[in-house]
């Protein structure tokens, strides 16, 4: 998979801090600190639930699964290093205006 798939910045930052979790659940709260780290969104939390449900179209409803106040990425299937490399040249290429 590209790292255009994943979406906008906010859903694959997202997306890695849920990766990085290694399968465990991280609060909505990490998630909007995390994509929102200045100015936040009139509601985070359904943000954040707009943009999971963009990301579990490309990653599967079952892989992004919410519980306990947040989501847990099912990371069995998934290359972290990979998927952090590819966020990181996403980050790159938005720097210099290639989108």
């Amino acid at each position: 998979m590209a790292s255009s798939e994943f979406g906008s910045r906010k859903a694959r930052t997202i997306l890695k801090v849920l990766a990085l979790s290694h399968g465990r659940v991280v609060s909505v709260d990490r998630l909007v600190d995390a994509a929102w780290p200045n100015t936040l969104p009139a509601s985070p939390s359904e943000q954040v639930a707009v943009l999971i449900s963009r990301l579990r179209a490309v990653v599967g409803r079952e892989r992004l699964a919410f519980s306990a106040g947040g989501y847990r990425l099912d990371i069995d299937w998934l290359d972290v290093d990979a998927l952090c490399a590819d966020a990181e040249r996403a980050f790159e290429l938005l720097g210099v205006g290639r989108h």
